[in-house]
This record gives C-alpha cells, structure tokens and sequence, in this order.
C-alpha cells in the first residue's frame, strides 16, 4: 500500500470547512475524520459540559474519543454525535459572540535536542544490552506557520488515504491532526471478535524490496506480536495471528502482523485498556519502559501514542495516535498562526544506533511536516519557522482571520 493522492475534488466540503473553522475559533468540541479508503469526510461536534469538560456520553449511539499517552486522566476526552456542520453554522449565526474559552494546554516552543535525544537513546540501549527488552524514545519538532489547520489537514489527509486521517479539539487535548496507520482494537460484539494489529519495525520506502529486513527490526516486531498475543490471551479469548507482512505509510514501510482474537462476551474498553500502550509505542517491560520515557524524553506526549477513535453501540473502533501534531494559536515576530508540535518515536534494541534512530524520526515526521509548511492558498503569507523562537513568540486565543 502507498500514500498516494487519490481525490482531485475538495476533502472539506465548504459546508464542513465553514463549521470547522467556527469550532476552532470559538473552541466548540469537533472532529472532522475519515477511516482507511473513505471517500467523503465526517464531522460531529457536541457542546461541552457546564464544567467545560468533554465527556463522550454512554447514552450516544455515536462518540469520538481521544486519550493521553498516560492515560492518567480523570475521564477519556471526546465528542458526541450531537451535532453535524450544519447545525454549527445555525448556532453561531444565532449566537455570534459564542466562545467556550481557550484550554490551558500548549505546545512546546522547543524542538527535541539532539543531544539530549542521544543521551537518552544510549542509556536506554545500555539497560537492553545487560537486560533484554525494548526502549521508545520519541521527538518534537516545533515549528510555527500560518496556514491554516484546515488547509493542512486537507493536504494530509489526501495523502494518505490508507490511514484514519482526523482534525479534532477538546478543551482537554487541544487541537490535533494526525493520520495514523495503526489499528489498536476493532470489536464486533455480535460474534465476541477482537482485531489489532502489530506495528513495528521500520525502514526507508526507497529500500529495495529485494532486502532482507534486519535482525533489530524483526526483534523489535517480535516483541509486540508477543504482547499483544499474550494480553489477548489473558482476557480468555482464542487468537489467531497472521504472517509477517510489510505496511507502506509515506516515507516509511513497516512490518505489521494481524491479530485476532474471539470469545464469550468480551470487556472491550477492558482490552483496549490493557493494550495500550504497546511495546511499539511505549517499550517493553512496559513499567521499566515508561519510567525510561518520563526520565529521558524532555517533552510531554499529551496525546501522541495514547489511543482515538470512535463507539458505535456497543463497539469500538480505536487507533494509536501516531504521525500527528498538537497545535495552539499563537503570534510570532508579528504573523498569527499555530504553533505545531510534530511527534515521531523509533523503537530501540541492542543494536540500535543514533543516527539511524534519529533519521528514523526524519522519516516519520517528514509527511506531515510537509503539509503544515505548504503554501497556503489564503492572501496571508505562508511565513514559517520550522524552530520557534521562545523569546517573540506567544499563545493566543484571538480569533485569526483564516
């Protein structure tokens, strides 16, 4: 599979582009989505609670949701199906001063140091080499543009139409825009089934296909095949895995293996719990991992790698939040815009090696990295600082004339 565009017309639909754009400058709960192959775009939006929060509603037929990588929140953020683009523009024109105020959750104003990613990256690999197991270590790269979330969010999800491609804000999370290849849980409750998916191990696109994957990718695979297969296993069900096979997401291809499992009556958010996060976002043994990830990595996650998607009934359809951005408005040396951070993560074994790593993360960030630094069709100026200055720049919650 390659990321290749396939549409000619417009993705937002001027009606959804409209209503989008009203939910961002008046911060209303939204997000604008499309599944692996979909052909037209979805949009759901609710209003927040009267405490500001946005909790998906176990009454609604129809939620989205999106979760931090900690998973140490209260509640899982997310949106019900309770109102569609249409009635956005009806509420706003009805109500023109409606704003339910900015969260208070930024972006960093510094990328990743290469340094300090080396740093990291060594100590971790020294704990595998004595111990076994497996490390992540992820980067940001911040940049600062004013094209705006919609433009880029149709540029990116054009260009990938294999992945579940979004565009949402919560109060809790902010603005996120991603594309991720990754499938964490499918349910069908009907039949007691559980899919997911493997992904991990990763090389250049342009590799000849000709080549032998190397014993650090297969290893790192293997790791994550195991634990999926053993967290499903330990809920009762039966599982079935697939042969080793290779995903093409942009500049990048990976291994991936399918999993399935299937039994009586299974918990599925307690499923979806237990599989998050993987080895392949998060490292395995996973507790040793995680404390690795809060010692070594110099940024938060927020969102990036903790899980989004969508209940309908009484399934799920769930994704890694991966190859995405966390944005906020902000004004740098005179220009309005969005300051962006880019996440991308590799994982290491034994035989990792920095450069290659840190390519690794180039690779990764390079689709995205490109649709939020194009040039904007509005009159504004595409200015763009792929480093922010901390100094000059500054959050705001003014509305910008996009």
């Amino acid at each position: 599979m390659t990321s290749r565009s396939r549409k000619t017309q417009p993705i937002f639909t001027d009606t959804i582009a409209r209503a989008t754009q009203e939910c961002i400058d008046r911060h209303i709960p939204f997000v604008a989505f499309m599944f692996p192959d979909d052909e037209s775009l979805r949009f759901m939006a609710s209003l927040p609670d009267d405490e500001g929060r946005s909790i998906p509603s176990a009454e609604a037929e129809h939620c989205f949701f999106i979760s931090r990588f900690s998973g140490d929140e209260e509640y899982t953020a997310g949106i019900n199906a309770e109102l569609n683009a249409e009635d956005i523009l009806e509420l706003v024109s009805a109500d023109p001063g409606l704003d339910f105020g900015s969260p208070e959750i930024y972006p960093s104003l510094y990328s990743t140091n290469q340094l300090n990613y080396r740093e990291g990256l060594t100590k971790i690999r020294s704990r595998i080499r004595k111990i076994g197991g497996k490390g992540v270590l992820s980067r940001i790269k911040s940049l600062f543009t004013t094209l705006s979330p919609i433009e880029s969010a149709e540029l990116y999800f054009s260009a990938n139409p294999n992945a579940f491609r979004y565009l949402c804000y919560t109060h809790e999370s902010d603005l996120w825009l991603g594309a991720t290849p990754e499938l964490l849980l499918e349910t069908d409750a009907a039949s007691g089934t559980v899919s997911t998916m493997a992904v991990a191990g990763t090389r250049p696109i342009d590799t000849p296909a000709e080549t032998d994957w190397d014993e650090k990718n297969v290893e790192e695979h293997l790791v994550v095949v195991d634990f999926i297969k053993d967290k499903l296993s330990s809920h009762s069900l039966a599982v079935e895995a697939s042969e080793v096979m290779e995903l093409d997401t942009g500049d990048v291809t990976h291994l991936v293996t399918l999993i399935s499992g299937a039994g009586d009556d299974p918990d599925f958010p307690a499923i979806m719990h237990d599989l998050s996060p993987t080895p392949a976002v998060a490292g395995a043994p996973r507790d040793l991992a995680l404390t690795e990830i809060d010692v070594f990595e110099t940024h938060r996650r927020h969102c990036y790698a903790g899980y989004i998607g969508l209940r309908t009934g009484d399934d799920y359809i769930a994704y890694v939040n991966l190859r995405c951005a966390f944005g906020a408005r902000a004004m740098l040396d005179g220009y309005e815009g969005f300051v962006w951070n880019l996440y991308a993560g590799g994982g290491i074994m034994g035989a990792s090696e920095v450069d290659s790593e840190w390519h690794e993360t180039e690779l990764k960030m390079a689709p995205l990295y490109r649709c939020l630094t194009a040039e904007p069709r509005h009159a504004s100026g595409g200015k763009t600082f792929s480093t922010v200055n901390p100094v000059t720049a500054r959050f705001t919650s003014n509305r910008l004339p996009f």
